[in-house]
């Protein structure tokens, strides 16, 4: 299982990690592996922050994160990749501008099959805005549109 950063008591941490499950599935801490240490000291790694939703892509061994809430509590909707092959950590969009997803608490982000472009479907937002989903293609984000009720 991979995951990245969390809350540990009032504090948000940052870091991705691999937890080796045992067949029992019980959880056992001694096996909880970081895997941008590297990244984490040179400073260029998405920061600490909880509540980030992933996916990764076996093929290519890249691990995306978006959004999440930092440790001043502000909700992001920034968009990183971490190559596990070079671990390192590169920013691909930062969520500014109107042609980004809203920042989200309740988001969903999956990897198409078809294409291989991320899909964000942001949820849990701020009244007034509604849900939306997004796509990650040639390096910029296009709205997509969702039928009436679905």
């Amino acid at each position: 299982i991979l995951f990245y950063g969390g809350r540990l008591g009032q504090s948000v941490v940052d870091g991705l990690y691999v937890q080796t499950l045992h067949p029992e599935l019980v959880f056992a801490g001694q096996d909880v592996t970081r895997l941008d240490a590297a990244a984490a000291e040179s400073g260029q790694n998405p920061g600490p922050r909880a509540d980030a939703v992933m996916s990764y892509d076996e093929k290519n061994r890249m691990v995306y994160l978006f959004g999440g809430t930092d440790a001043d509590g502000t909700t992001k909707n920034d968009l990183w990749v971490f190559s596990r092959d070079l671990g390192t950590w590169v920013q691909l969009s930062d969520g500014s501008g109107d042609e980004a997803p809203p920042a989200a608490l309740a988001a969903g982000l999956s990897q198409s099959p078809i294409d291989g472009s991320l899909v964000v479907v942001a949820g849990g937002l701020a009244e007034g805005q509604t849900a939306s989903v997004w796509r990650w293609v040639n390096e910029q984000w296009q709205a997509e549109r969702v039928p009436q009720g679905g």
